[in-house]
């Protein structure tokens, strides 16, 4: 990503109002729309624990080397990460719990998508899917609970550590769960000022971590955060700027 030449003309409160508002007027409709198309829903993902652990199970998945995300959320796509566990019944939970990690590992390292194995989440093998996906399954139940009893960002807190500790999520992977769920779905109707500490976890996602940086080296960067306060998740606008604009160098369309 080249440095962005908007940057030294907008003070801190004016990106956060540009971000805010673009999260909310694009980011999170579309989230809830292509989610939906997919079955996911607030409803779907409170009720039903195979929605949600299918969902869980995407979400893991969805980082790079997976990357552009539609290699795996595409449901039309007979090739993207979806299609192919679904074909061979591992987003199935009943099929999960019966499954020992070791034969659920042998069926994971003949898969692949765009020449990615899906027995490991990273190029550098030391996250292994079946570990993930069989705790998952294992904890479906306390998660799912955990969701239908969210109040305030301390019960948003304790969802996300409930997560984090799953092998192959991670404070970035657990938080972009907490974003699409919570924050863009509406599960538990949590005030969009309660994400603040979980928020800040998705500085660390690749696109993110590019407009970290320059923000950081213009000294704006603690008050970009402290202006994103009432909606600190809007920060994740900088993805799509990045994957949109940025990468596409259409710096001329973007509206920062």
């Amino acid at each position: 990503m080249l440095e962005c030449p908007k940057l030294t003309n907008r003070t801190p409160e004016q990106i956060a109002s540009f971000l805010i508002k673009k999260f909310n007027e694009e980011k999170v409709k579309d989230l809830i729309e292509e989610f939906k198309e997919k079955g996911f829903t607030n409803k779907s993902l409170v009720e039903d624990k195979n929605s949600l652990f299918q969902f869980l199970v995407l979400v893991a998945f969805d980082r790079r080397p997976f990357s552009p995300y539609e290699i795996v959320w595409a449901q039309n796509d007979p090739r993207s990460v979806f299609s192919v566990l679904k074909k061979n019944g591992l987003l199935e939970l009943s099929k999960m719990q019966t499954l020992t990690e070791d034969k659920l590992d042998e069926i994971l390292e003949k898969l692949k998508v765009k020449n990615l194995h899906l027995n490991h989440l990273d190029l550098s093998r030391r996250i292994k899917t079946s570990k993930t996906m069989k705790e998952l399954a294992s904890n479906i139940e306390r998660i799912q609970l955990q969701l239908n009893s969210l109040k305030s960002g301390y019960d948003v807190m304790k969802l996300h550590h409930m997560i984090d500790d799953i092998h192959g999520f991670g404070p970035t992977i657990a938080s972009k769960f907490i974003m699409y769920s919570i924050r863009c779905m509406g599960i538990g109707n949590i005030a969009s000022s309660e994400f603040g500490f979980v928020a800040r976890n998705l500085k660390d996602e690749w696109r993110n971590s590019k407009w970290v940086r320059q923000l950081k080296e213009k000294g704006m960067l603690k008050e970009v955060y402290e202006k994103l306060k009432d909606d600190p998740f809007a920060f994740d606008y900088f993805w799509d700027l990045d994957r949109y604009y940025c990468s596409e160098g259409k710096c001329k369309e973007c509206e920062l």
